[in-house]
């Protein structure tokens, strides 16, 4: 019996129960690319391009102090740093 992944819902034939059955484009292909299509957009739509400055040598440790600034606050994955 098919299936399908847990976040996106995309469509997943099972080899061991489906193997006989004829292979159906549109839902195994078009229907998960406009998912996967439209959850990009909703990402997208969340992303920006910013720019910040760097002091420093290239070098890291405690005698090669650096400092990276963005004059923004960013969020990774929903942490905030």
């Amino acid at each position: 019996m098919s299936t399908t992944t847990d976040t996106l819902e995309l469509f997943k034939y099972d080899l061991a129960t489906d193997g006989s059955i004829p292979f159906n484009i549109q839902q195994a292909l078009n229907d998960n690319w406009d998912k996967l299509d439209a959850a990009i957009a909703a990402l997208s739509s969340r992303a920006k391009i910013q720019t910040g400055s760097y002091t420093g040598t290239g070098t890291y440790g405690q005698d090669n102090p650096c400092k990276i600034t963005f004059d923004y606050l960013h969020i990774i994955d929903g942490i905030v740093s």
